[in-house]
């Protein structure tokens, strides 16, 4: 069985946007992406979805009114 794995890590500048451009493949994770977000804080303000999700302690994740976050795995 073959299985392709898609990897993004959070690389927080000035924006801490779910949208803005923090990550370090140059695409917005989806429902394949695997999401390592190690530093910094999220904000969450629309339904995002994601394979699998590291949140490393002390990172903030924010989930503003019709934020939620799909986890595949």
């Amino acid at each position: 069985e073959f299985k392709l794995k898609f990897e993004t890590r959070w690389y927080q500048s000035i924006e801490s946007d779910w949208f803005s451009s923090n990550w370090s493949c140059p695409f917005h994770p989806d429902i394949n992406t695997d999401v390592i977000i190690e530093k910094g804080s999220v904000l969450i303000n629309q339904p995002v979805s994601c394979r699998s999700l590291y949140v490393a302690p002390g990172v903030k994740v924010i989930l503003n009114a019709g934020g939620k976050i799909e986890i595949k795995k």
